[in-house]
């Protein structure tokens, strides 16, 4: 190819020597980008059939019958398709049709139905009276049972009693007059200061009441001592007695036993 494409180069460039005009060396083809993107598109569609044949994805023959005809198909009832797919398979219709299972019509299953007793009508009403009176006796047997109602109560009770109560500038006797023909006026609410209500916090909390009236004095306040006692001098030097353990694990068995002996001992008596 390279020695022919020589050869008419040499040609063409004889003849532009003779004519005094220049001539291309080679025809240029003008949609040469358009074949070259075909042939690149013939080249790996060939690449991907030999390689699904090659990995046995395509078979040699297609398995599509050439002698199908969609129209055909179409027309073809449900029946008739069946029949020729028994006939492609070798099986005979008279055997098809022995495989079949015969339902007989007149053979069935008789099943034999006792009557129902008769139930009186006073022996319902005994049996809801039976049941009426064991739930008495279980209402009356757990009647003191209800501890989430009586909690319910209780609390209920804590929140009125700690509740901020409204502030009454009104004077005893200001205002009220008695006697024949008079009438008792009401209460001016510009004398009556509102309390703002106080958010509680065992407000959404079921089953727990939060005391809150208490203070530190009504709590661990009482038994905290107000003054040191004898014969200590600083706050220092008792808190560091108190915090001093007890137990045999730090201190020696006669010590633990001075440590904790009582203020008062009393003997007991010979009688």
């Amino acid at each position: 190819m390279r020695a022919k494409k020589r050869q008419e180069a040499a040609t063409i460039r004889t003849i532009s020597a003779n004519t005094g005009k220049e001539q291309p060396l080679f025809e240029v083809d003008e949609k040469w980008e358009e074949t070259e993107k075909a042939e690149r598109k013939q080249a790996k569609k060939a690449m991907r059939k030999k390689e699904k044949l090659r990995k046995g994805t395509i078979s040699r023959k297609s398995f599509v019958d050439r002698e199908y005809d969609p129209k055909k198909a179409k027309e073809e009832s449900f029946e008739e398709k069946v029949e020729k797919a028994v006939e492609k398979a070798g099986v005979h219709a008279e055997e098809q049709r022995k495989k079949e299972i015969e339902i007989d019509p007149s053979k069935f299953l008789e099943l034999n139905t006792n009557d129902l007793t008769q139930v009186s009508a006073d022996f319902v009403e005994k049996m809801d009276q039976f049941d009426e009176e064991a739930a008495q006796v279980i209402n009356e047997a757990f009647k003191d049972d209800d501890v989430i109602g009586d909690f319910e109560e209780m609390k209920e009770g804590v929140k009125q009693k700690e509740k901020v109560k409204d502030i009454d500038l009104n004077l005893a006797g200001w205002g009220a007059w008695i006697g024949p023909g008079t009438t008792e006026k009401k209460r001016r609410r510009n004398f009556v200061v509102k309390a703002k209500e106080k958010k509680r916090r065992d407000g959404e909390r079921n089953g727990l009441v939060i005391t809150e009236s208490l203070t530190a004095k009504d709590g661990i306040g009482k038994m905290q001592p107000r003054s040191l006692p004898f014969p200590y001098s600083r706050v220092q030097d008792y808190e560091a007695v108190l915090k001093q353990p007890l137990g045999l694990e730090w201190n020696m068995e006669k010590m633990r036993d001075e440590l904790c002996k009582p203020a008062v001992v009393v003997e007991p008596r010979h009688q």
